[in-house]
């Protein structure tokens, strides 16, 4: 089972890949779809969907290790919304 803290530690890791080594890269490009990154090496697959960037990994490495996943971009407005009625505020 993973915890929240450990999810808080995955989303913090990926989303610091993401801005570090991929954002330039792939916005440009790739806004609007999915990336997933394997978090022990920093691979990482683009896809339309989500679920088949991750899947694609967690194939690719056999299941083994963290993969955190997020939308290329700025988020949508329905994103923005739907985050903040999950964590109580308004949208």
């Amino acid at each position: 089972m993973i915890t929240s803290t450990k999810n808080d530690a995955i989303e913090k890791r990926g989303q610091a890949l993401y801005e570090t080594r991929l954002r330039a890269e792939l916005e440009p490009t790739h806004a609007g779809e999915a990336v997933a990154i394997h978090l022990p090496t920093g691979d990482y697959t683009v896809h339309r969907s989500r679920s088949r960037a991750v899947c694609e990994l967690f194939e690719r490495h056999n299941g083994d290790g963290e993969i955190y996943a997020q939308v290329i971009g700025a988020p949508t407005v329905a994103e923005t919304m739907l985050a903040a009625l999950l964590t109580g505020g308004k949208p």
